[in-house]
């Protein structure tokens, strides 16, 4: 308990990624998906041996990460390019880290943010399949994540449009021979409040 007033993990909410996934992360962040570690602490299972490699206990980090039937996927995914410490950061900063990185990544230049979110997200479903439905590991698992990633990419994260700067020079501008301009401003002092406005009537020689 003493742990939980220094959690930091309000930054998910800003990462730009489908809301089932946010909340997969805030419950990882939280110590509270369905692996070994946390059903043990909660007396819901009696050990806590990965079900998949059976070499070590199942954390989150194990079952997202450190499984060897998990690290296959990350470096067909190029983690290697993307961060050097990838295998070393805690679960906080592993999260927080790779799930902030907006680095352009592979050929279809998918930003390193989704893709991994999308990672953390797919390697967790896969895995539940292998463990409640007996299936065997999905070996086209990192294409389909990099697809998915891509789809989301593409359609679904928000358009960055380009800042184009229009300069407009702020002075009067003379009509055509023979007519008449009429130029107005007016301002208030709230609303409602006071106001007040004017005009001024020139012909094409400003007069």
């Amino acid at each position: 308990m003493g742990n939980s007033a220094q959690f930091e993990g309000s930054w998910i909410w800003k990462v730009k990624i489908l809301p089932r996934i946010q909340s997969f992360v805030w419950l990882c962040l939280h110590n509270s998906i369905g692996v070994k570690d946390c059903l043990l602490t909660r007396g819901i299972v009696l050990e806590n041996s990965c079900p998949l490699c059976h070499s070590t206990n199942e954390s989150i980090l194990h079952a997202l990460r450190d499984c060897e039937v998990v690290k296959l996927i990350w470096s067909q995914l190029g983690v290697h390019d993307v961060d050097n410490f990838f295998f070393e950061r805690d679960i906080q900063e592993w999260l927080k880290v790779n799930s902030t990185n907006n680095k352009l990544t592979g050929q279809l230049h998918i930003p390193w943010s989704i893709l991994f979110l999308f990672a953390v997200w797919l390697i967790w479903k896969c895995r539940n399949h292998m463990v409640f439905r007996s299936l065997g590991p999905n070996p086209h698992l990192a294409k389909e994540i990099v697809q998915r990633a891509f789809e989301y990419n593409f359609c679904a994260a928000p358009a960055k449009e380009p800042i184009v700067k229009i300069v407009r020079p702020i002075r009067w501008s003379k009509p055509e021979a023979g007519w008449l301009k009429l130029n107005t401003d007016g301002s208030s002092l709230g609303n409602p409040g006071l106001a007040g406005g004017g005009g001024l009537i020139r012909n094409d020689e400003g007069v």
